[in-house]
């Protein structure tokens, strides 16, 4: 069966804490950006999720995560995409992201590293840059 695609909501929740503390990600600010989440569900299980954390013309991303027996299947490119697509979308100009271990991934999907203090105000006071991210993690940005 075919891989499901679809926005999260408050339903949601449980699943994707769950996901997210299992991939060592935050999770406990969700429900906050609940609407600005897509998943991506086997069936009725979800394996995969993206957020977004919007800040007028810039934006987060923020809690990308697959399920362990889904990894190298390419569903954390697929999540990229449609996180970027729904950035777009809402006339976003700017996606930022901290990680600790993915910067190459996200380097081939045409993000750039930045120095931290060069991301707006916004982003640098979100919870992710004040306190989840330590400072060894690498920040990143992509102009749509």
């Amino acid at each position: 069966m075919e891989n499901q695609i679809q926005f999260a909501n408050r339903d949601n929740i449980p699943e994707l804490q769950r996901l997210l503390k299992a991939s060592n990600l935050g999770y406990e600010d969700i429900e906050t950006h609940i609407h600005n989440f897509i998943l991506i569900k086997n069936q009725e299980e979800v394996i995969g999720c993206v957020g977004l954390e919007v800040y007028g013309e810039t934006a987060l991303l923020r809690s990308l995560a697959v399920d362990e027996k889904y990894r190298s299947q390419g569903i954390g490119r697929i999540l990229t995409k449609e996180i970027l697509q729904y950035a777009l979308s809402r006339q976003i100009k700017k996606v930022f992201l901290l990680t600790l271990t993915k910067d190459g991934f996200f380097t081939r999907e045409g993000f750039k590293r930045i120095n931290r203090t060069d991301a707006p105000d916004a982003i640098r006071l979100t919870t992710q840059f004040a306190s989840f991210c330590p400072d060894t993690a690498v920040a990143m940005c992509k102009e749509l």
